[in-house]
């Protein structure tokens, strides 16, 4: 389906830079692009930050996009940003696209900070009734409020994706590289 051939590339970009110990922390729909070839790309490495990098950041400052923002990084705790708050956002991400809406919401900054950071996770479910049961327990661990429940990379959190809504995955072609992306962005 659709939302495999859309997904996958950015799955498979974001494990590439993890894999090269790059966060992209500011993972939203905006940063996704479809390009008129039907390819995809993610673009805006602007916040980018090596894994093992000190961070440019003072403790307690907050980046991010607020709606797609895990919730460690809401805190301001940036020693504890990792991948898992990527694998949070592409969660967020594929959450509205199945639900037409985000799983937090909040009139101001301080609103979807209560609703991030100590709301239950929400049922997707009960937006869509026609989805299988399995999606709940995704959202659980894809949007989990401690980092450590949640899926440990962005290939579990799709391939989970992937067995809970029962979209058999897309044909694979060779593994991006990280640099060749940003090549085409320029």
């Amino acid at each position: 389906t659709r939302i495999a051939e859309i997904f996958d590339p950015i799955v498979s970009t974001l494990e590439t830079a993890h894999g090269a110990g790059i966060l992209h922390r500011d993972l939203k729909p905006a940063n996704i692009f479809l390009l008129e070839s039907g390819d995809v790309r993610l673009l805006d490495f602007g916040m980018a930050r090596l894994k093992n990098a000190a961070p440019l950041t003072a403790a307690g400052t907050i980046m991010g996009s607020p709606s797609f923002m895990a919730p460690e990084a809401w805190r301001g705790l940036s020693d504890l940003v990792d991948q898992r708050a990527d694998v949070y956002s592409l969660g967020v991400i594929l959450f509205r696209v199945l639900a037409g809406d985000l799983p937090f919401g909040g009139d101001t900054l301080k609103e979807k900070f209560v609703s991030t950071t100590t709301s239950r996770r929400p049922s997707l479910r009960k937006l869509r009734p026609d989805l299988p049961r399995d999606v709940d327990e995704w959202v659980e661990l894809a949007l989990a409020l401690d980092r450590e429940q949640r899926f440990a990379n962005v290939r579990a959190l799709w391939s989970a994706f992937l067995r809970a809504v029962r979209v058999a995955p897309p044909r694979r072609g060779p593994k991006p590289s990280i640099w060749a992306a940003a090549k085409d962005a320029v």
